[in-house]
């Protein structure tokens, strides 16, 4: 997996090293990520979000994907089934 180096965000290209964006963009924000088992693993893209000052809520499943599957584990499955989306700043689908 290569390393993140810029976000676009409304078509502003943000480097992530830019301490001026880590403590505006995502410090304190509340994110919500969906996703496979990459997202599940707390030592993935996770640890940065988290490094970079964001409150994140991982509901990763392994095995998931974003379209719905004959489990009811898919994005598309879990997050109408979510009664707090409103509580969070962005939704991540991974």
């Amino acid at each position: 997996m290569s390393e993140v180096k810029s976000f676009n965000i409304l078509g502003q290209i943000i480097d992530v090293k830019d301490v001026i964006a880590r403590k505006h963009w995502l410090r304190d924000k509340k994110v919500v990520v969906y996703g496979d088992s990459t997202t599940q693993i707390e030592n993935s893209y996770i640890k940065k979000l988290a490094e970079f000052g964001a409150v994140v809520t991982n509901r990763g499943v392994s095995g998931t994907a974003i379209v719905h599957d004959n489990n009811s584990t898919g994005a598309i499955d879990l997050i109408p089934k979510a009664a707090d989306l409103n509580n969070f700043d962005y939704i991540f689908m991974c």
